[in-house]
């Protein structure tokens, strides 16, 4: 089978069958053999039907297809369960993503996923225990009084504790 001849028996245009077909191919249901005539110049694809009968795979890479598949699946759920399975299939997928990639950058992306899960106050400093600078400070003086900082990121205050006008960033 060509696809002009499978475009003139379904009706369709024959770059749309062209891509059907090829789609089919890649999921392992046709065989893509070149056939070229001598007196042409290019070869003409025709495809096979093979005995594949273990059901339908798609390229591992079909993010679109998946995306499609997932909206209309969360289109049929109540309201209340499907931002529960969104964040949870997201959750996955940016795992499986990032056990593609250099371990440090997959445990940065890990943290970012579960940014979403953590309370800003859970995270945030007492003022009591806040370390912050002076605006007017030099660099020499907090070395003299302080030492090694352990902080990357320290505070400078203006005119007072509410007054961040910036942070100095320590330079390792």
């Amino acid at each position: 089978m060509t696809a002009a001849s499978a475009a003139q028996a379904t009706g369709l245009h024959v770059n749309v069958a062209r891509h059907h077909l090829d789609k089919l191919a890649a999921a392992g249901h046709l065989i893509i053999r070149l056939d070229r005539a001598p007196e042409a110049g290019r070869p003409s694809k025709r495809y096979e039907y093979t005995n594949n009968d273990g059901g339908f795979e798609f390229p591992t890479r079909r993010d679109d297809l998946l995306g499609i598949l997932l909206g209309r699946a969360l289109d049929r759920l109540p309201k209340e369960d499907v931002a529960k399975l969104a964040d949870e299939v997201c959750f996955e997928y940016g795992f499986d993503l990032a056990a593609e990639i250099d371990p440090r950058e997959a445990r940065v992306i890990r943290n970012l996923f579960r940014l979403n899960q953590i309370a800003v106050e859970d995270v945030m400093t007492p003022r009591p225990v806040m370390f912050t600078l002076p605006r007017d400070t030099t660099a020499n003086r907090v070395l003299e009084e302080h030492g090694r900082l352990r902080f990357s990121r320290i505070p400078v205050l203006g005119d007072n504790i509410d007054d961040v006008v910036g942070h100095a960033t320590r330079q390792t």
